[in-house]
Order: C-alpha cells, then sequence, then structure tokens
C-alpha cells in the first residue's frame, strides 16, 4: 500500500478532531491575550499610555487619548501645539498636569471645571510658547495630561511613569502642575515627587501644610486657607454689624482641606467665635445630602443667634445648609454665611440663590478669583486684561466662561512653573533637569515675579511656598440679583 500524498484529504472525523483542538487552542490564545491586553486596548492600545484600571482610563498622555468626549476641543489643541512644538527641532520640556480627568458623580472635580482647568492650563503654553510674558522663549512646553482617576485614587502608577519622563534624554518632565484637591492622595502623591526631586505647583489645593515647608519643591498658586481666612478676617472687622460667629464643621476624617480651614478659623478668629461649635457628618460625593442632616444644627444657631455662621466643609453639604438656614424660624434675623472656595456652584443654582434671598441669608466667600472680572477690567489684578485676550483668543471661549475660576488658577500654576523653568540653571553643556527647576522655584520674586492672572505672584523661603501678592476678593451673594465683590479693596497676600 502506497503511503499517502501530503496532500490526500484527512479522514472526515480527524479533521474534525483537528478542528476542534485549534478552536481550543485559540480561545486560550485569546483569553490570554484578553487578560493581558483588554484594559490596554480599552484605552487607546497598548501604546498610548493610557490603560484600564478599576473601570476607569488612567495614566498620561500628549492629548492623543481624549478622556471625555466634553474635553475633545481643548485636547485637540493641547495635541496641535505639543505636535508644533516637536517639529520645531528646538530645546523643549514637559510639564504633566496632574488632576482628575474621568469625572463621575463621586468626583470632587465635575466636568466643567476639569475642562476649565485643561483650558487655563493650555492658555498658558500657549503664551509661554508664543510670548515673552514668563520669560525667554527657549525651551518650548509642551503640556501632557495625566489622569489620576476620578477620585486621584490611582496617582501612584501615574507618578511613577511620570518620574520615568524625567529621564527622556530629548525631552524630559521637568515639573508637575494641578496636583488635584485637598485630599490625603494629594499629599502622598506630593510627598512621591518630592522624594524625587520633581518640583510641583498646586492650582487649586488650600489646605495648610501642602506647601514647600511641608513638603519640599511644592509651590502654590492658590491661597493658603489660613490666607483666605485672613482674608475673611478683614472683611468682618470691617463690618461693625457682624459682632458674634458660630463654627459649623465637618466631623469626617480625613479631610485636609476641612480640618485645617476648621483650625485656621478658631486660629485666626477667637473673639468673632463666642458660641459652641456646632458639627456635621457630611455625606460622601456623588450622594444626595441627607434630608435634616442641619436641622439640629439650624435650632442651636437660632438659639444662639450669632451675626455670622463659619463653615468649614465641603460645598457640596453647602447647599444643604443653606437650604436649612432658608427654612429656619428666625429667619427674620439677617444672617451672613462664610467660608472659602476657588469657584462657588451655588452661583450656578437659580434655586439655591433664590433660598438666599428667601432666608435673609448673605453669603460672603473668600475667593482665588472674581468672576466679575472679566466684565470690570479695571477692578482686577495687574495683568488679568492680558490673560483674558489671550483666553478668548485661544480656548475660543468669552471670559463669561471664567466664573469657576478653574482656568484661571491652572493658567497661574502652569505660568509659575514656566517662569521657573525659564530662569533655571543647568550647568554649561547640560541639559535642563528638575532639579534645576526645583532650585529655581524660590527665585520667582522681586524680578522673576509670575504675572498671573490672579495676581503678581511671588515665592519666597519666608512664605513658604505660598504666593505673595496674591489677591484674594471677598464675593457676596444675597440673591439672583445680588452678586458682588465686597466694598474696599480686596485682601492681597503680603510678600514677606
Amino acid at each position: 500500500m502506497n503511503a499517502p500524498s501530503p496532500f490526500t484529504p484527512t479522514p472526515p472525523q480527524r479533521r474534525t478532531w483537528l478542528r476542534r483542538a485549534a478552536i481550543a487552542m485559540a480561545l486560550v490564545v485569546l483569553a490570554g491575550i484578553g487578560v493581558w491586553s483588554y484594559p490596554a486596548w480599552m484605552c487607546g492600545g497598548p501604546r498610548s499610555g493610557i490603560a484600564l484600571v478599576d473601570g476607569e482610563c488612567v495614566g498620561v498622555t500628549d492629548g492623543a487619548f481624549v478622556f471625555d468626549q466634553r474635553f475633545d476641543a481643548i485636547q485637540e489643541r493641547i495635541k496641535a501645539e505639543n505636535d508644533r512644538v516637536a517639529e520645531q527641532g528646538r530645546p523643549h520640556v514637559r510639564v504633566a498636569l496632574l488632576t482628575t480627568l474621568t469625572p463621575t458623580d463621586v468626583s470632587p472635580l465635575d466636568a466643567s471645571r476639569v475642562r476649565s482647568a485643561l483650558e487655563g492650563a493650555y492658555v498658558a503654553q500657549m503664551r509661554a510658547n508664543h510670548g515673552v510674558e514668563f520669560g525667554d522663549r527657549l525651551p518650548l512646553v509642551q503640556l501632557y495630561l495625566a489622569n489620576e482617576g476620578s477620585r486621584q485614587e490611582q496617582w501612584e502608577p501615574v507618578a511613577r511613569r511620570l518620574a520615568e519622563m524625567t529621564a527622556d534624554d530629548e525631552a524630559p518632565l521637568v515639573a508637575v502642575i494641578g496636583m488635584g484637591v485637598s485630599i490625603t492622595a494629594t499629599a502622598d502623591a506630593a510627598h512621591y515627587f518630592s522624594a524625587k526631586d520633581i518640583p510641583m505647583v498646586s492650582a487649586v489645593v488650600t489646605a495648610d501644610g501642602l506647601d514647600h515647608d511641608a513638603i519640599p519643591g511644592l509651590l502654590r498658586a492658590s491661597p493658603s486657607n489660613t490666607d483666605y481666612v485672613t482674608a475673611l478676617r478683614a472683611y468682618i472687622e470691617e463690618r461693625e454689624e457682624l459682632e458674634s460667629g458660630i463654627l459649623v464643621y465637618d466631623s469626617n476624617e480625613p479631610d485636609l482641606f476641612v480640618s485645617t480651614l476648621r483650625t485656621a478659623y478658631e486660629r485666626e478668629l477667637p473673639e468673632l467665635l463666642r458660641f459652641p461649635p456646632q458639627p456635621f457628618r457630611g455625606s460622601t460625593m456623588g450622594d444626595d445630602v441627607r434630608a435634616g442632616l442641619f436641622d439640629a444644627v439650624t435650632r442651636n444657631i437660632c438659639t444662639a443667634g450669632p451675626d455670622v455662621v463659619v463653615y468649614a466643609g465641603r460645598t457640596h453639604d453647602l447647599h444643604g445648609l443653606v437650604d436649612a438656614l432658608s427654612v429656619r424660624v428666625c429667619r427674620d434675623e439677617p444672617l451672613t454665611l462664610v467660608f472659602s472656595v476657588t469657584g462657588l456652584s451655588v452661583l450656578e443654582d437659580e434655586e439655591a440663590l433664590a433660598q438666599l434671598e428667601d432666608g435673609n441669608i448673605t453669603i460672603a466667600y473668600a475667593s482665588a478669583t472674581d468672576p466679575g472680572w472679566s466684565r470690570d477690567l479695571d477692578a482686577a489684578p495687574e495683568h488679568f486684561p492680558a490673560f483674558l485676550a489671550a483666553y478668548e483668543d485661544f480656548s475660543g471661549r468669552s471670559g463669561d466662561a471664567l466664573a469657576d475660576g478653574y482656568a484661571v488658577m491652572h493658567h497661574d500654576a502652569m505660568a509659575t512653573a514656566v517662569g521657573a523653568i525659564r530662569i533655571a540653571q543647568p550647568a554649561e553643556g547640560q541639559e535642563l533637569l528638575p532639579s534645576h527647576v526645583l532650585d529655581a522655584l524660590l527665585l520667582l520674586q522681586t524680578e522673576h515675579s509670575v504675572p498671573g492672572a490672579s495676581g503678581t505672584l511671588s515665592f519666597s523661603q519666608t512664605r513658604g511656598g505660598n504666593p505673595g501678592g496674591k489677591v484674594i476678593p471677598v464675593i457676596e451673594v444675597a440673591g439672583p440679583q445680588s452678586i458682588r465683590a465686597a466694598e474696599g479693596e480686596p485682601y492681597i497676600t503680603p510678600l514677606e
């Protein structure tokens, strides 16, 4: 019997067995690929720099990967400028914006504020690369976007990737800006970068202790909580009708913003706070404020009869407090509610504004910016008009979009980082490194002060990395038609 030819058809039974074996093997291979590569493919592919972690796309991108369709337009502009810089063939470095870029209902930042943050950082990048407001035009700057997750829970792998980028020979990462909000994850990330000698400039982080004194290499563009309370103290002292106050504070721990704000109130306003403090357990971001959360607090306020309620809590719970105070039994007596915030969401809520009017309540909040600056340039800081023109030109939006303050403060954080980059002094023949920028941070003063949109910012050892020259307006809100900056000159943080 002749041997079977290589082209002799395989018997049907054997063909079936081989087909099944091949399918099984393919499924095993595909399963393996799925286990190891599915997260990467879900977020732009394995070369995107982004991976799926706990259901979110986190990591670092030059703008090519769009984290949220609401950011598509601004990320496209950032990517285009980054590509232009790369094509110039001129010295350039990278700065990363580290923040929440996949906002959800439980995020500390909503999509509107994230978009504003992106726009502000981009406008500063464009001004740095196309003008001389922030010093020499070289090195050029690329803006990279680093998403640490909706609640900043994935900061660690992202921080490690940013640290790796500092070793890039062609375009090293030399600074990190943004840094999220005043929570423990921010402090942890700052300590990590500090240990790596990577300079940082936070944009809206206000908690006391998150600065250069406590974490070397960390500056901030925003005022500290102590700065905010100092501005509120000046406001209160100028108003004879505000003689007594009561503190309402969130007792949840840990919350760096709330705990340091409460401490600042107690330290700076001892003569005002004449009544026992009123604790409440704040709600989780994304959850509705519990019905009746402030009932007992409101009754105690009416019994005590203060002129001022001093609030130490997140703005998420502020709506619940305003709601309770607006129907208090003692609303015949006027009440002033004071606190601090970068941008106040209640200004976007017509119902809440009406509650203020109905409840005989005036909100007076210390802020990093004044939403009225874009409508009254004479009342704005010196360099705000130039910023406004650049913002409208580069972002394509009007000054009305600046009301939440996030574009202004992220612009100023980026401008501060660029200022340090441009005056850094590497040794002859040496490439610019993060350590060189680190050494320049506290030289951003006098001749090298930062022409920020929110003030002419100065950084010195005396201020511990907190900005001198920072304008802190107090905004009064008493109803839908009554939103204005308080009368008189705004408080400005000292240079020393």
